[in-house]
């Protein structure tokens, strides 16, 4: 059986989702040789809410953000996003339907400068060139609009960026279309603590916007001060 733990949390007050599950995991397994990864995860992914997953390494995390991501398909089980049901054949699937997740491994192009890594796959052009004033524009407005525009400067190239910045433009890639379920895992990891005071007053206003978030990480104080419930893993199964 499931149990998730309501938080005591510090966040500010909130309107409470009115809505359903807005992204529902029903019945999900998934098995590799000699290991079974995930057993009959069920659970709710809500509107406006953040949902902590914790669990030891092993314990099936990556295993279920990467069924959520596209990544993986399950053996068993369904998902269904604001009631349709899902199928993915890859991560671009998911991210049309508004699904994205930030994993703890940023995957940075190092020949390319911040604006172009932010906007890899959607760069504007103009007679079949890259539009670098419009990119700049885009990009300046984004990182303005949630708090890093002193945190990126556009001229540095991908090898240039520290560790902290390269999960920052991993974090700015998922938010530059409509985000409807946002998944990070360890986010803080290599972040200083202004970075992430900044991180979480990002995720709190993503959370106000009523995106679903899911905030995978071992740290408790982070979790208890940030998430409102906690869904934990073991051996592939919520316990």
């Amino acid at each position: 059986m499931m149990t998730i733990t309501e938080t005591n949390t510090v966040s500010p007050p909130r309107k409470e989702p009115s809505q359903p599950g807005v992204l529902e995991i029903r019945n999900v397994s998934k098995a590799f040789p000699n290991v079974q990864a995930l057993n009959n995860v069920s659970l709710d992914i809500r509107p406006g809410e953040i949902l902590a997953f914790m669990g030891e390494n092993g314990a099936g995390k990556s295993t279920l953000l990467k069924i959520i991501n596209g990544d993986y398909q399950p053996d068993a089980g369904t998902l269904t996003l604001n009631g349709q049901r899902l199928s993915f054949s890859g991560p671009r699937d998911a991210h049309k339907t508004g699904i994205r997740v930030v994993y703890q491994e940023p995957e940075i192009i190092p020949g390319v400068d911040v604006a172009e890594n932010i906007w890899v796959g959607e760069l504007p052009k103009r007679y079949g060139v890259i539009d670098r004033r419009q990119l700049r524009t885009k990009v300046r407005h984004s990182l303005a609009e949630h708090g890093f525009e002193d945190v990126l400067p556009l001229n540095l190239m991908g090898d240039q960026l520290s560790t902290a910045q390269q999960q920052i433009v991993e974090i700015m890639r998922a938010l530059k279309s409509k985000v409807r379920v946002l998944a990070l895992d360890e986010p803080t990891s290599s972040l200083t603590d202004q970075e992430v005071d900044q991180l979480f007053a990002l995720i709190r206003q993503l959370r106000d916007e009523g995106v679903a978030i899911i905030y995978v990480s071992h740290r408790i104080k982070e979790i208890l001060r940030l998430c409102d419930r906690v869904a934990v893993l073991r051996d592939g199964s919520l316990v």
